[in-house]
């Protein structure tokens, strides 16, 4: 299995912070978001790890991937106005690498202290075939219309898939943790040659559903999205000293 970090935002909410330099490299403590995610990726033995970002961040994060013998692709967009989207910067990465193995896939968005490995035992559960996302409950309903909710069937098979509801139908959300089986890759082609969203992967989980079989696994313990500065010093409080 390979690992993909997805870091091509600009992370326009938390200017002034990241008007120049990487959300994914901000410190978390005396570590960066990525140096965590990173660890994470370790506990599961991927084989190789890949980042993509853009042309702005690509010379910070292509210093921190050397030392870190991390890959980095350059997506080559400029600013937040013609930035790709998350799902042709998967398709990106598709192409560039062209990858013959499974794909775990992470938003540079998360930090989470919970391990990945019941997300990759649910996947080879269903025979290391199926897309499988990784879920988190929330009890918040005007928190959870932020991300795509899901419903669950027999299984922990997703049953039911909507991008930011304003009438949320549970509390299971989808937090940007996915494997994409190897033999089902060409299935981000497909979605995006129809026209359809390229921007949240929750579009193409919407999308996916309806054509393939998806799984999931529901995390517990501590997870942010580094997506505001008071998320950002949430986050920086709960991991102090870890």
């Amino acid at each position: 299995m390979i690992a993909l970090l997805l870091n091509a935002g600009y992370g326009t909410r938390l200017y002034p912070l990241t008007l120049n330099f990487p959300k994914g490299l901000l410190k978390i403590g005396e570590r960066s978001i990525c140096d965590y995610l990173v660890d994470k990726l370790k506990e599961i033995n991927v084989d190789e790890i890949y980042l993509i970002t853009n042309a702005r961040f690509y010379p910070a994060f292509k210093k921190w991937g050397e030392e870190n013998r991390i890959h980095v692709l350059n997506d080559e967009t400029d600013g937040p106005e013609n930035r790709l989207g998350a799902i042709r910067d998967i398709q990106f990465f598709l192409e560039r690498v062209n990858p013959s193995d499974d794909v775990l896939i992470l938003s540079g968005d998360n930090l989470f202290d919970f391990s990945l490995k019941s997300l990759y035992e649910a996947f080879q559960e269903h025979g290391g075939k199926h897309f499988t996302v990784g879920l988190f409950r929330m009890e918040e309903e005007e928190r959870i219309k932020s991300y795509g909710v899901v419903e669950l069937g027999e299984n922990g098979r997703v049953v039911k898939f909507q991008e930011k509801p304003e009438e949320p139908f549970s509390d299971l959300a989808s937090i940007g943790i996915y494997i994409y089986p190897k033999g089902k890759l060409f299935r981000v082609s497909e979605y995006l040659s129809k026209g359809n969203n390229p921007d949240a992967p929750g579009f193409f989980l919407e999308w996916l559903i309806k054509v393939e079989e998806v799984y999931s696994c529901i995390f517990s313990g501590n997870w942010y999205d580094i997506g505001t500065l008071e998320t950002l010093e949430e986050a920086r409080e709960c991991f102090a000293g870890k």
